[in-house]
């Protein structure tokens, strides 16, 4: 063989090896966002479950100790989130367990963050809410 013919050989071979690393490349880059995904649903679906187990020991540590408390096995009754709402509406901007209201002083609704400032206040038995 002559060089002639040899021409060119190692810039096809490069070519064809930059071909195989971009499209590893964007493999990689599919398979990697398609695995956040994941992760991320998997990170919120442990969360709702500790988050309802929570709810459930919380639940049957109130009737244990009601049951408890007297000498009747019986002496439970139903047990309904009961958390603390102040009746003169809700101040801006304070960080206390005794400013808890859905609602300002003049009656509108929460907005904004103060529903979440309204949720860290939150301390004695919180009742669930939708906040849409």
């Amino acid at each position: 063989m002559n060089r002639k013919s040899q021409r060119g050989v190692a810039l096809v071979i490069t070519l064809i090896m930059l071909a195989i690393v971009l499209v590893m490349a964007v493999l990689f880059l599919g398979i990697s966002r398609r695995e956040r995904a994941a992760v991320t649903a998997n990170v919120e679906l442990t969360t709702a479950k500790n988050a309802a187990e929570t709810g459930q020991t919380r639940t049957l540590a109130e009737i244990i100790a009601r049951i408890t408390a007297q000498s009747n096995l019986l002496a439970y009754g139903m047990v309904v989130s009961t958390n603390f709402i102040t009746a003169t509406g809700f101040r801006k901007g304070v960080s206390s367990f005794t400013n808890v209201s859905y609602n300002y002083a003049d009656g509108l609704p929460l907005g904004g963050n103060d529903i979440r400032l309204n949720q860290a206040n939150l301390l004695y038995d919180p009742r669930p809410r939708c906040l849409s």
